[in-house]
């Protein structure tokens, strides 16, 4: 069901910027007959996508311009301090929670780094990575069992801004 969840998920996507409260669309697997459900909903800058297999597990998206921060965002992987959110998704389902943050700052790439850096050593998560590729910053903590982590990404950009993504999820169990 994976890879039909990522691509009813992305066609759906799609679709909802047609603009729309609400919409269900179905897909029929050509090889195996089994259908997948979802359900897309709007709230302002929202949108909630809601995916449901003939099994009836569930996966959940949330996408949005700005905002608030996904409610499951990890201590370790907070928002950098006054930060502007450009961009949130965050999903959900029986298995686990995830999600990625875009923010802009005006700090340099060094300082959000270190900050970064900070939090993930108070973690007591194991650092996967640490990279500088041409001034671009690639950060990475995990839980012992592959059990959940973090990734940050920080690249310099126009104008004195830096553009950062933070990626988490945590498998349930």
């Amino acid at each position: 069901m994976a890879l039909r969840t990522i691509g009813l998920t992305t066609a759906v996507l799609l679709l909802a910027a047609c603009g729309s409260d609400e919409k269900t669309y179905t897909v029929k697997d050509a090889d195996t007959g089994e259908t997948t459900t979802a359900t897309v909903s709007e709230d302002g800058d929202q949108s909630r996508i809601v995916v449901q297999g003939e099994d009836g597990k569930t996966a959940t998206v949330i996408t949005g311009g700005g905002g608030e921060a996904p409610k499951d965002l990890p201590p370790y992987a907070p928002l950098y301090p006054g930060a502007k959110i450009t961009h949130t998704m965050a999903g959900m389902s029986a298995d686990g929670t995830g999600g990625m943050v875009g923010l802009e700052t005006g700090d340099s790439a060094d300082k959000v780094a270190a900050f970064y850096k900070e939090k993930f050593a108070a973690s007591g998560l194991k650092e996967t990575m640490d990279a500088n590729m041409n001034g671009t910053r690639m950060l990475s903590i995990g839980e012992p069992g592959g059990k959940g982590g973090a990734a940050v990404v920080i690249t310099p950009g126009d104008g004195g801004t830096t553009q950062v993504q933070i990626t988490y999820g945590q498998n349930k169990g």
